[in-house]
């Protein structure tokens, strides 16, 4: 289940018309949108320098210390934060085949697509686009005379795409770091961020590149969580409450990218116009898990010693045999550049 309530923003009036292809890099050309062939991929680099968190790891549960906080605060993750992009769940495509298949997946993805309001002919990029799940419904919104290109870095997820999407002649695919598009500037009509940014190293360097490619009038909408509204009902609430702090702290690494999402894209050169903070919820533990993977990072956890066996493990066999809840926020943020 999904739920959604609007924080609406002034509004300006979109550019409906019709706009030309964007480009896309061939090493290290850039070349039209419309030489580029659905399964043809174009190799980026990959960010080489850390960036430093853009933003803060803020926890929305209560920081009153008690035993069990102090014991876990003397097991000293020597080695610090482990982010992993992918958890131990599944193989990725197959993790996100089972988002983009389940009802809060469909829902809030559904929704997002309905804010970009693609028209016919529009060029339509999805930024970290993995294996192209969303590709044909943008292609089926821009129709005949649009382009729908899907970038990203990992060339598995890419291979999975070029098979998903091969049927489609609007869609082109291109493996490449989205901190660096290689894409012209102003070309593009629509853009859509779907939980990536949580995950790369600098979301501003993203958004800043988002912002250079669109034109004049052009929509982006992105979509990512808030790790630090986690919620999971469990008796031991102090223990649920140092779980999502763990996974703010340790295991995902902007984690609290979307409560920053408002700021980050004014700060990048759009206007922001609105805001739907969209509530996901669980009440079957094996389908959580297919989610939210907690009994993949307790196991991470507790060999890293950030968390104690005994207790984690208690509270992962209450949470598997016994009455289950949990859900977590997401926000949907639509913003535009500002037309001339």
């Amino acid at each position: 289940m999904t739920t959604a309530e609007p924080i609406d923003l002034p509004r300006t009036q979109q550019s409906a018309e019709v706009l030309i292809p964007a480009a896309i890099a061939a090493g290290a050309q850039q070349m039209d949108a419309s030489n580029v062939h659905p399964t043809h991929t174009a190799h980026g680099p990959e960010s080489s320098s850390p960036q430093e968190r853009a933003v803060s790891d803020e926890s929305s549960c209560a920081a009153n210390e008690n035993s069990f906080d102090q014991e876990r605060h003397t097991m000293a993750n020597k080695s610090g934060p482990q982010y992993r992009p992918w958890l131990d769940i599944a193989p990725p495509s197959d993790y996100l085949r089972n988002i983009a298949d389940s009802a809060t997946g469909k829902g809030y993805k559904s929704f997002a697509k309905s804010l970009l309001n693609i028209k016919q002919g529009s060029v339509v990029v999805d930024l970290g686009c993995g294996a192209g799940l969303d590709l044909p419904a943008c292609a089926a919104a821009a129709g005949s005379t649009g382009k729908v290109i899907g970038i990203d870095h990992d060339q598995a997820l890419l291979a999975h795409a070029g098979e998903y999407t091969s049927h489609l002649p609007t869609v082109s695919i291109a493996n490449a770091d989205i901190h660096q598009l290689p894409l012209k500037s102003g070309t593009v009509d629509r853009i859509r961020i779907d939980r990536v940014l949580q995950h790369v190293l600098s979301p501003a360097a993203v958004l800043a590149e988002a912002a250079r490619t669109l034109r004049p009038g052009g929509t982006i909408v992105c979509v990512e969580p808030d790790w630090a509204t986690l919620a999971i009902d469990h008796p031991d609430v102090e223990f649920s409450c140092s779980y999502t702090r763990h996974v703010v702290a340790q295991v995902i690494r902007n984690a609290t990218i979307g409560r920053a999402l408002p700021r980050m894209l004014t700060e990048a050169g759009f206007r922001v116009h609105a805001i739907y903070p969209i509530t996901a919820q669980w009440t079957n533990a094996v389908e959580a898990d297919q989610v939210l993977g907690f009994r993949d990072v307790c196991k991470h956890a507790v060999a890293n010693g950030a968390l104690p066996a005994a207790v984690t493990k208690k509270w992962i066999d209450d949470l598997m045999t016994g009455t289950f809840f949990s859900a977590l926020t997401l926000f949907i943020v639509v913003a535009h550049v500002e037309g001339t």
